[in-house]
């Protein structure tokens, strides 16, 4: 993530020195009335994960239900700390739910399948890898039923190549708790509830730091009648750096949540890289709380880069696949988003892109939120919506098509923006944007024009966007309208700039308007 400095030097600070451009668009380089907003703070890594060598023994595990349970039991020494051995687990072996001891120190324990099929470090796993993988089975009580628990506090456990799965399909509300603990390593491994099956979540983090995710595949998290709760594969409430990279992430809820109104204290660093937040269509219908792809209640410092974001639909929520929902709790303390960069990711069929929501309107809001070089793909009622209070927001170089109202759902609005009162949303920086437009454009409580964003939003900085599908609004300094995709040189299909369209390298900052598909490839890549 770019430091402050990084930030203003690649942005549009520097636009100073970018070339100017002619033609049509140069007219919409309206005023800078503000200062940019203020970009996030970086989040602190999370622990780096040990050397496959850690030092100690290998141990083969029988293939008996309790071996593996047994072999965590000689794992520790006397004093609490790591022996630093490793257990191989023989592929296609099933084993009883574990508990881990409460363990000390900063040494490792690593737990993994022997197999030499399944993929290296670095490919996600799937399915069809299971029959490589060591499986733990809970006991399949209902609600009840973890793979995995952590009655005492723990660290330093590392699981590679492992299955978690249910025997039955009795409701569960989570395979994997961690609680009070640290350091632990899921890597590789496919955690999923039955068909049939309500799963509340997979992986419920409490309190807890340096947890990482990587490689996994975790799916089937969703729940019906009679509760017809909110799911998700992954939820922290508290804790410290916590790093999740390229997963696959399905959830009927929220795919991915951070943060809620139980918590007293924010979950803080964290980093959510090149994963795959999917909702199954075949769900459509047939599940009832479907919210979001993407949600943060309470976090701080949090990075979300490189990510695919698809399907999302009108449910229990308008629809927004990126909810950044924060407010006041009766016991006093404030839940909000803080320091977020967002940036080369992609939001596919969704009927809105983002929303940013201060629920009590209250003195609060996000804080210095940025999100840069995104793209949005067949989002047909809104772009983007800003509600009561936010400060330092950044927004640049997106692209979001089509807008168009084929859904059938409304409003149909390219950009929502509604202070609860005048000067609310500080420094809200909009820039280089590319973004579709139906029935309404850039809309602020009631209007459309410059006069009505100089009384709500006086401090501001708007320069070269386009909002396209849209002719005949009111002028507005730094937005242009261009009435189809046709004048805009833009396939809406993909998002992407046709040769001889006027958005190229008309921004600024010497760029083409919307998003750099160089960028966002190489981050959803890892190249």
């Amino acid at each position: 993530m770019l430091t402050r400095r990084e930030f203003l030097a690649v942005g549009t600070a520097a636009a100073a020195l970018a070339a100017t451009p002619t033609g049509a668009l140069a007219q919409i380089r309206g005023p800078q009335t503000a200062r940019d907003a203020v970009p996030p703070t970086s989040p602190s890594p999370v622990s780096p994960r040990p050397p496959d060598n850690l030092g100690g023994s290998t141990v083969n595990v029988g293939s008996n239900p309790s071996d593996l349970q047994t072999a965590i039991n000689a794992a520790l020494n006397a004093d609490g700390t790591h022996r630093g051995n490793t257990y191989v687990c023989p592929a296609g072996v099933t084993y009883n739910p574990l508990i881990l001891p409460a363990a000390m120190g900063t040494g490792w324990t690593c737990i993994r399948s022997g197999s030499a099929s399944l993929p290296p470090a670095g490919t996600r796993v799937q399915p069809s890898h299971a029959g490589s993988m060591f499986r733990i089975l809970s006991s399949g009580a209902i609600n009840d039923a973890r793979c995995i628990t952590m009655p005492s506090p723990t660290s330093g456990w590392r699981f590679i190549g492992m299955e978690l799965a249910n025997p039955n399909d009795n409701f569960t509300y989570a395979m994997v708790e961690v609680v009070r603990s640290n350091r632990i390593s899921f890597e590789g491994c496919y955690l999923h509830a039955r068909p049939g099956q309500f799963m509340r979540r997979a992986l419920y983090f409490l309190l807890s730091d340096d947890l990482q995710v990587w490689d996994s595949y975790i799916s089937e998290c969703k729940e019906g009648p009679p509760t017809d709760a909110d799911t998700q594969t992954i939820f922290t409430r508290g804790g410290s750096r916590i790093h999740i990279e390229n997963c696959e992430l399905q959830a009927a809820g929220e795919n991915i949540m951070f943060g809620d109104q139980g918590s007293s204290l924010p979950t803080n660093d964290i980093t959510f890289r090149r994963n795959h937040c999917f909702k199954p269509l075949a769900w459509r219908g047939a599940i009832k709380n479907v919210k979001n792809l993407f949600e943060i209640k309470f976090a701080w410092r949090t990075l979300a880069e490189g990510n695919i974001f698809e399907n999302n639909w009108l449910s229990a929520q308008p629809g927004e696949a990126i909810l950044l929902n924060n407010s006041w709790q009766a016991e006093g303390f404030y839940c909000d988003t803080r320091d977020l960069m967002f940036r080369e990711n992609t939001i596919i069929n969704s009927p809105a892109f983002l929303a940013i929501a201060d629920q009590n309107n209250g003195d609060g809001g996000p804080i210095r939120c940025a999100f840069r070089n995104n793209l949005g793909l067949q989002v047909p009622n809104r772009g983007l919506k800003f509600l009561h209070r936010c400060t330092d927001i950044w927004i640049e170089h997106n692209t979001i098509v089509p807008v168009d109202a084929s859904s059938g759902g409304s409003p149909f609005v390219a950009v929502l923006l509604a202070p609860d009162a005048p000067g609310k949303m500080p420094n809200f920086t909009f820039k280089h944007n590319v973004i579709g437009g139906a029935t309404y454009g850039m809309f602020c409580n009631g209007g459309y024009d410059t006069a009505t964003y100089n009384r709500w939003l006086p401090d501001r900085a708007f320069q070269t966007n386009v909002i396209v599908g849209l002719r005949g609004q009111p002028a507005l300094a730094g937005v242009q309208y261009l009435a189809s995709p046709a004048a805009a040189g833009i396939d809406v299909v993909t998002g992407r700039l046709k040769p001889g369209s006027p958005l190229i390298r008309a921004g600024s900052d010497g760029k083409d308007l919307g998003v750099d598909f160089v960028q966002l490839t190489a981050a959803q890549t890892g190249t």
